[in-house]
């Protein structure tokens, strides 16, 4: 078997055949390909981190379980965002059913869900501030998970140009953030 290095250069067709074959590093590398995008399709569902996780790791599970039943037809892709929707589908499903304390009340949250609120406004305002030239790279790279040559491509930019946008990008949200 390849070692995990090489893993990056395989279609997605060979990481399903290798794992299939018994190889788990395989899948580490679709969970490490599918990770960020399968993030944004989660966070579709709900806006909480804990609940996005679960989700994914549902997903994730779902599909390591089920591999061997995934047909080409539709691309890797698809099928892992089948799977985390049908998840998200489900979790949202299941909050709606709201269990009372002994007493009648509402039990208390585990976490505070607008916790993260005034960080997420506040990188959501520096990223806002941006030149249009480095938010679209900085959303592309960094928030879809396209990567610099795809996104070289996708808008005729150099690979260079496109990795200086995003490191000025960052730079800039890091200074407007004040981290």
């Amino acid at each position: 078997m390849p070692d995990q290095t090489n893993y990056a250069s395989f279609s997605d067709a060979q990481l399903v055949h290798h794992y299939i074959s018994g190889d788990e590093a395989a899948f580490a590398q679709i969970v490490h390909r599918y990770r960020r995008a399968m993030w944004w399709v989660a966070h579709r569902y709900s806006e909480c981190e804990h609940d996005i996780h679960d989700i994914l790791q549902e997903s994730f599970f779902r599909a390591s379980l089920t591999l061997h039943q995934f047909r080409s037809d539709c691309s890797l892709r698809t099928w892992l965002y089948r799977l985390v929707s049908n998840a998200g589908y489900d979790l949202r499903k299941r909050s709606r059913l709201v269990q009372l304390t002994e007493d009648g009340e509402l039990p208390e949250l585990g976490y505070n869900p607008l916790q993260e609120w005034d960080v997420r406004l506040t990188v959501t305002l520096a990223v806002a501030m941006l030149k249009p030239e480095h938010r679209m790279v900085l959303l592309l790279v960094d928030l879809l998970g396209h990567t610099v040559p795809q996104v070289s491509r996708m808008t005729g930019i150099t690979e260079g140009t496109i990795k200086s946008r995003r490191s000025r990008a960052r730079q800039q949200v890091k200074l407007l953030v004040g981290a």
